[in-house]
């Protein structure tokens, strides 16, 4: 094992600290979202704790809806090789106000369903609330 490797895991390891399935690890490193060093004597991948965080990135980013090929697109622009300071700010910036976008239809839902829970409490009387009672902004607003 070369240096510095002591620490890494197994692939049994790795899936038990991250909860992944060994299939989507394999997807992962087939698609090259994870890059686990190859054990030249067995051929064994053998995964680091920044494959750990990682891993972690991609689940938290599929939780908010983000397909594969979104991450993949992201981590292209992102870690393009010679890419400019401002260029990273600018697509971090683009994915902050797309997840201001997104938190704010998350309370808008959340209004909604706890107007609609309450009427349903309180016996269903009178005209459910609608969803379109939820204030909704556009694109380009900015959640606070």
């Amino acid at each position: 094992m070369a240096p510095g490797q002591d620490h890494m895991l197994g692939m049994s390891a790795f899936c038990r600290r991250t909860t992944l399935t060994r299939d989507a690890v394999r997807l992962y490193v087939r698609i090259g979202l994870l890059h686990p060093v190859v054990d030249a004597g067995n051929r064994y991948q053998r995964f680091g704790e920044q494959d750990v965080e990682r891993a972690q990135l991609i689940r938290a980013a599929q939780s908010l809806g983000y397909t594969l090929k979104q991450i993949l697109a992201f981590d292209a622009r992102f870690g393009g090789r010679g890419l400019r300071r401002t260029d990273k700010l600018a697509v971090l910036d683009e994915r902050l106000a797309a997840l201001d976008i997104q938190l704010h239809e998350l309370r808008r839902m959340r209004t909604y369903l706890t107007r609609k829970r309450a009427w349903v409490a309180d016996g269903e009387h009178g005209v459910a609330p609608p969803f379109s009672g939820t204030q909704r902004r556009g694109w380009n607003d900015r959640c606070g």
